[in-house]
């Protein structure tokens, strides 16, 4: 892995983890707590295609930024993290309300990645 470069990972095939590494570790979400907030405006009953179809289809920031202001910011996590099972898995810092990139995450995240 190139300097200055951290990852964690899970590999699953069937249902089973077959690789990982550093999977507990906790990174900073990115893009990825964009399906969060997806799944978490559908599962409100809204629709919101004008701003669902750029953030998902073009990694769209400001719809992101929207979106995640409408569902009440860390709220969505929380709500989040409840419904899925989610494991190591947090709201962006309390100093950074608005920048859900911050969101932290791990490959474990999701339930059965830690083959358990």
């Amino acid at each position: 892995m190139p300097a200055g470069v951290a990852a964690g990972y899970v590999v699953v095939r069937r249902g089973k983890v077959v690789l990982r590494y550093r999977e507990r570790a906790v990174f900073r979400s990115a893009s990825v707590v964009k399906l969060l907030i997806a799944l978490d405006h559908l599962r409100g009953g809204k629709r919101d295609v004008r701003l669902l179809e750029p953030m998902l289809r073009s990694s769209d920031d400001r719809a992101a930024t929207e979106l995640w202001r409408r569902g009440g910011r860390g709220e969505i996590i929380e709500r989040m993290v409840r419904l899925v099972g989610l494991r190591d898995t947090a709201p962006p810092p309390a100093d950074k309300p608005g920048f859900w990139g911050y969101t932290a995450l791990s490959a474990g995240t999701w339930p059965g990645s830690t083959g358990t």
